[in-house]
């Protein structure tokens, strides 16, 4: 389950466990009850613990009120030494299932699409991508780069670094670019400059 967030009731305040626990211990024992819940929804609704002080110290309360919280209102079953919510678990159960739907109408989708993809479909992108291939192996002998329109891409990758110590090849590349069709635009946000087409 993906821990995220869990329901919080906007009427929680008015349940009369609530009432009876905020006219025994305060708001500070409405906070402590939250926390335990947030606590709980990470740990998947079960802890377990011999000694309440541990869960205090990390709650930063008195062990006595957490005592109460867990104990003396009904808002939490206490079986074996662990407690829990039963509204938590509800809560949890929905989360799970929506997430598992999710997953199984994703699932669908996916197979339906491939299953809608005809023959036809399949050995065309087959063959587009065996051409792809073609195209990049005829691409490695005798490709003038210069009246490439990518040029500028791979310019900018493989050579600009040789160039750029020379500030006569680095203008007569510029001219060039110029003379098939690109020009150089610059981002104010940062200054660097690009070559686009046209």
């Amino acid at each position: 389950m993906k821990k995220t967030y869990f329901n919080h009731d906007s009427s929680a305040r008015t349940d009369l466990r609530i009432i009876k626990l905020r006219a025994k211990l305060g708001y500070e024992g409405y906070g402590v009850f939250w926390a335990l819940l947030e606590l709980l929804f990470t740990e998947e609704n079960k802890l377990c613990v011999d000694d309440y002080s541990e869960i205090a110290f990390g709650l930063q309360t008195d062990p006595k009120i957490l005592k109460q919280v867990i104990e003396d209102f009904d808002l939490f079953n206490v079986e074996d030494g662990c407690f829990y919510s039963k509204r938590l678990n509800k809560q949890i159960e929905e989360i799970n299932s929506k997430s598992n739907k999710a997953k199984e109408n994703a699932s669908k989708r996916w197979k339906n699409a491939v299953a809608k993809q005809t023959d036809s479909q399949r050995i065309a992108s087959r063959v587009e991508a065996k051409e792809k291939v073609e195209v990049k192996k005829s691409n490695k002998k005798g490709v003038d780069y210069y009246n490439d329109i990518s040029f500028p891409d791979y310019y900018d990758i493989h050579y600009a670094k040789r160039i750029e110590q020379d500030i006569n090849k680095t203008k007569e590349y510029h001219e060039h670019l110029r003379s098939i069709g690109y020009i150089q635009q610059r981002n104010n946000y940062n200054g660097e400059t690009k070559w686009i087409k046209k």
